[in-house]
């Protein structure tokens, strides 16, 4: 249960003064569990074995441990969301109970914000800021061995049409520990209507300088999608941006503005365009549609694209990852380090750059992924003869 919202001078006062105090606090370095080329020879993109979606990889990647903590079992995953003002029954409170329902299933708890913790704060878009910081600062208050290891955020606009599907089957497997958020992109860019967030004091200093932009950088134009804005602001700081990567958004906010219920078999998620008040006559029909036959939505997660998609994006990111371990992109690398009467050499450079900012700008694009790998691998292979 939250507590009674405070007063927003108070609030702000809060988040000031914490964001006072992690300027001075710097977030601990994390451990790349990276192997280096001695040791592990860089595999070629056709030498990855497949995932096979297994029960017994099913469950390790459902639950944190494989054991109880006193009787409860720690989830891996928590979600959140909020919803204020709409009567039981309205399209928006039937969407949050699709995810409820999903949750439930899989083990992953749910916490709507129902109060509004900043009004008139950017007409109250904070509050999913200010609601995953409460969550994130009660977990890290536990023991670390009793805390949920990442949360889920889903706007009120969303719904789970095929409930086959874990969320979990999208988090970072065990050697990608530095990866504290992921966000869904496309062509469009970054949309925060459904994103992962690790536990972990990292997301509390983001969440902090979120919260703050408005107080302490009032020249920042967050225009009308203030959180999404405000996220990308803040990512652009390496101290975050290292920690970002970008999934493809039509693995968990597929957005649609058509009221027809139309989607590609085995589709996960749906996120309707405009606003709570706009979409609610988009969004009927697709809810009437699921509820009325439900089974015609649902397909096994392995008959679906979605275990060989994520396979092949952290597989392409773990190539990307040995390729440029020993590289650092900075202004004295090619003197330091390149011999610039080499061509190949020279050319090998600029490919890892291109590499590098792929992998952090552009990872939802697979095809890119894969193209920036070959020409890697091509060159690497002209300067090692």
């Amino acid at each position: 249960m939250l507590g009674r919202p405070r007063p927003l001078s108070t609030l702000l006062g809060l988040i000031f003064c914490f964001f006072l105090y992690v300027r001075h606090n710097g977030v601990p370095a994390p451990e790349i569990n990276c192997p280096s080329p001695e040791k592990c020879e860089c595999p070629t993109l056709l030498e990855s074995p497949s995932l096979e979606f297994t029960d017994e990889l099913k469950a390790k990647r459902l639950v944190k441990r494989g054991e109880d903590v006193g009787n409860d079992v720690v989830p891996r995953l928590m979600q959140a969301s909020m919803l204020s003002g709409y009567e039981p029954g309205s399209p928006h409170e039937r969407c949050l109970e699709t995810h409820v329902r999903h949750g439930e299933r899989w083990g992953h708890p749910t916490h709507v914000l129902r109060q509004n913790l900043v009004p008139g704060y950017h007409n109250g878009a904070f509050n999913k800021a200010a609601h995953l910081l409460n969550i994130i600062m009660g977990e890290m208050e536990k023991d670390a061995d009793k805390r949920a290891e990442w949360i889920f955020w889903l706007d009120a606009d969303t719904i789970i049409l095929n409930p086959e599907i874990p969320k979990t089957l999208f988090l970072p497997p065990d050697d990608f520990a530095e990866v504290y958020f992921l966000g869904p992109k496309d062509w469009e860019g970054f949309n925060a209507g459904g994103f992962f967030i690790r536990v972990h004091n990292w997301s509390i200093k983001m969440l902090t300088e979120i919260m703050a932009i408005p107080l302490l950088k009032p020249e920042v134009d967050l225009k009308y999608n203030a959180v999404t804005n405000a996220m990308k602001h803040v990512f652009t700081k390496a101290e975050y941006r290292d920690h970002v990567l970008y999934q493809p958004r039509r693995w968990y906010n597929d957005f649609r503005s058509n009221a027809r219920p139309e989607a590609e078999s085995g589709s996960f998620l749906v996120h309707f365009d405009g606003t709570l008040d706009e979409n609610s006559d988009a969004i009927k029909p697709w809810l009437d549609a699921i509820e009325q036959s439900p089974s015609s939505w649902q397909v096994p997660v392995q008959d679906t694209s979605f275990p060989t998609e994520v396979e092949k994006y952290w597989r392409n990111l773990r190539i990307a990852k040995m390729e440029l371990e020993h590289f650092i992109p900075n202004a004295t690398e090619p003197e330091e380090r390149w011999d610039k009467s080499n061509k190949d050499m020279v050319d090998l450079a600029a490919a890892r750059v291109n590499l590098w900012w792929a992998v952090r700008e552009e990872a939802h694009d697979s095809k890119l992924i894969e193209s920036l790998l070959r020409d890697n691998e091509e060159l690497r292979k002209k300067t090692e003869l």
